[in-house]
């Protein structure tokens, strides 16, 4: 998917220069480094030039592309899974819930097939962000599988008025979402 993010015509690696390289896809961690630190310019790690909504937007039409066109229905499932992390990366975040330092992605499957993977810190809501998210998901199934019933699945964590709001106000999105556990 990078090599397709960066327009190179051999994604697989088959055309290499040398012999020992033949075969070896382009995500290694070198390319995939050298893009997390491409947005800082004055650095000598610039050399992968990308802009990241681009990217964003390639990755989910590749993962839209594998659903069906005439599908009936899609269900979106929405997923915040807490990544421990070792060291001190940029970003991290003391979770209680997680019992360490960790990330919080969030994650939109339909399927097997993913559609999102956004990562964010966990200093905030597991829900941060999934209105936009949703927005761009949305969009990009309709123009896959325009005539299909779309159902956004997700755990308690996911039940805040502005998702449930959002969904309630587009055309044939429906909304499967726990409630929070009562406390008595």
């Amino acid at each position: 998917m990078l090599a397709t993010a960066c327009d190179k015509v051999d994604p697989l690696g088959l055309d290499r220069l040398t012999s020992a390289r033949c075969g070896t896809a382009m995500a290694a961690p070198a390319p995939l480094n050298r893009l997390e630190l491409s947005h800082n310019k004055t650095t000598r790690c610039h050399k992968l030039a990308h802009d990241p909504a681009v990217v964003e937007q390639c990755l989910l039409t590749l993962g839209v592309r594998g659903l069906p066109k005439h599908a009936r229905e899609v269900v979106l499932d929405l997923d915040a899974m807490g990544h421990l992390v070792r060291g001190t990366q940029a970003g991290r975040h003391s979770s209680a819930y997680y019992d360490g330092y960790c990330y919080l992605p969030l994650y939109v499957f339909c399927g097997a097939v993913p559609l999102w993977a956004q990562l964010r810190t966990a200093d905030q809501d597991g829900a941060a962000g999934t209105v936009p998210a949703l927005a761009k998901i949305v969009a990009a199934v309709r123009h896959r599988c325009p005539s299909a019933r779309l159902i956004v699945r997700a755990d308690a964590g996911f039940c805040r008025a502005e998702i449930l709001a959002w969904c309630a106000t587009q055309w044939e999105v429906y909304y499967c979402v726990g409630r929070p556990k009562n406390p008595c």
